[in-house]
């Protein structure tokens, strides 16, 4: 019954990948539909959700959406301009490694930035990928070192 199925929809939906721009476009045919979950919409450029008819990819195709970059916000730092916004953005962290494997992003230069408030007892942090949306982490730790010194005045 299965292949009897994919038989049915053989040459009704294509892609198309632009590799200059990195767009991608759908295209169905007939009662034909794509349903794109939410990882695989990433990938393509695509919100996730149902596609029919003929459909450009509103943001560009990233292979590597699932996990590049990870954006470290903090509320201890004055925003810092990050592409049109300001945000408490601390730094960007490449990730290198596969799942199940443990990522060790290491520094030899301290990056410093403002602060807001001279006192503190908290310090809250938040990971999120490029997309916007939390880093999933399904298990073991996230370690972050913080330094601070005192701004000096030139």
């Amino acid at each position: 019954m299965e292949s009897r199925l994919l038989e049915d929809f053989k040459n009704k939906i294509e892609f198309h990948f632009h590799p200059i721009v990195k767009r991608v476009k759908i295209k169905t045919k007939g009662h034909a539909k794509n349903f794109l979950n939410k990882g695989f919409s990433k990938l393509l450029g695509f919100e996730p959700g149902e596609i029919k008819g003929k459909v450009e990819n509103p943001y560009i195709a990233d292979p590597n959406a699932s996990f590049p970059l990870i954006y470290v916000y903090c509320d201890l730092i004055e925003p810092q301009i990050a592409g049109d916004v300001q945000a408490p953005l601390l730094k960007i962290v490449k990730v290198e490694g596969k799942d199940g494997e443990v990522v060790n992003a290491h520094y030899t230069r301290p990056h410093y930035v403002p602060v807001i408030r001279r006192h503190f007892q908290t310090v809250e942090m938040v990971l999120r990928l490029h997309s916007g949306g939390l880093v999933p982490f399904e298990r073991g730790r996230v370690i972050a070192v913080l330094h601070f010194r005192m701004r000096q005045i030139v």
